[in-house]
């Protein structure tokens, strides 16, 4: 088990270290943080929280990929034997801190309104459940699309970030891929789960594979 987990503490510990994610990512999670403690906390707060997750998964995803200097990727992927194990760990890494926290700001809400008997619950266990999905799934995608980008402009923050908060803000526009379509299943109180439940993640799945195989055969290539 240890084994299997050390390529992600490596990632995690050079994250710490370097501390380029911190001041982004803190604004990030300060604006979720508002965003679900800003009355009427309901269904409707997951669609805004998911353009921000989005954001914050793609920074936290270009300062994983872009953590280490040429020469430390070389001998990081050298005693890995696979850089295809480090870009894994890398997008996994960043994907799991940036949904941590809304997820657990879901948790709490739910778990709290099931302790108040008297409470008219903010999320029905359906909705509950299809949210989380929704935010694990939107940090999976937004996470690949920043290794992605850390692969393609190496050591280039600024049209990095201009290019992160371009695709970020044109998440809100509802021909942009892929948050309006996971927002678009989540049912509102007392409705079925939508048809396009299935589909959306099939989606999902195909444009994080599609953008971690671009990150793996793209830009500074790793042997």
């Amino acid at each position: 088990m240890k084994t299997i987990a050390a390529p992600e503490r490596y990632v995690f510990a050079v994250l710490v270290v370097t501390q380029r994610w911190a001041p982004p990512a803190l604004v990030l999670v300060g604006l979720i943080t508002w965003v679900w403690l800003t009355p009427p906390v309901d269904i409707d707060t997951v669609h805004i929280s998911l353009v921000v997750l989005f954001a914050l998964a793609a920074w936290l995803g270009h300062t994983t990929g872009d953590s280490e200097e040429p020469a430390l990727e070389l001998i990081s992927t050298s005693s890995q034997g696979s850089a295809t194990r480090i870009l894994i760990a890398k997008w996994s890494v960043a994907a799991v801190l940036a949904v941590a926290f809304p997820l657990l700001l879901l948790v709490a809400i739910c778990t709290y309104d099931s302790l108040l008997a008297t409470a008219v619950p903010r999320f029905t266990t359906q909705q509950a459940v299809v949210a989380g999905l929704a935010l694990l799934a939107i940090a999976a995608v937004g996470a690949s699309l920043g290794v992605l980008v850390a692969r393609v402009l190496p050591g280039r923050l600024g049209w990095a970030a201009c290019i992160l908060i371009i695709v970020s803000l044109a998440q809100a526009a509802p021909w942009m891929a892929p948050v309006p379509q996971l927002a678009a299943t989540l049912p509102a109180s007392g409705d079925p789960l939508p048809p396009t439940l299935l589909p959306t993640y099939g989606l999902v799945a195909i444009i994080t594979a599609t953008l971690l195989t671009g990150a793996r055969l793209l830009g500074r290539l790793v042997k």
